[in-house]
């Protein structure tokens, strides 16, 4: 598993990392608001602060994940698999 696909391999794991580090700080900010719910004005800042890394997450993933996973498909249809090995 070289060049190409050693990248493809990793851009995919990115993506889930990214994902499962956002949903683990919802889950975090969750019970912040939880535990401060008798403030009822500070409701909205924390449920802003709580969707906040899903945004990010999307971000990431739009702007460099998905990018990069199409240039590496491209140069995947364009190489034969003799190709996809790292150059000396």
């Amino acid at each position: 598993m070289e060049g190409i696909t050693k990248s493809s391999f990793f851009f995919k794991n990115y993506r889930n990392i990214t994902w499962t580090c956002a949903l683990i700080a919802v889950i975090i900010h969750c019970m912040v608001i939880f535990k401060n719910f008798e403030d009822k004005s500070a409701l909205g800042y924390l449920l802003w602060f709580a969707l906040l890394p899903l945004l990010y997450a999307r971000l990431i993933d739009i702007f460099v994940i998905i990018p990069y996973n199409i240039v590496l498909k491209k140069q995947m249809l364009i190489l034969s698999p003799d190709e996809w090995e790292e150059e000396p």
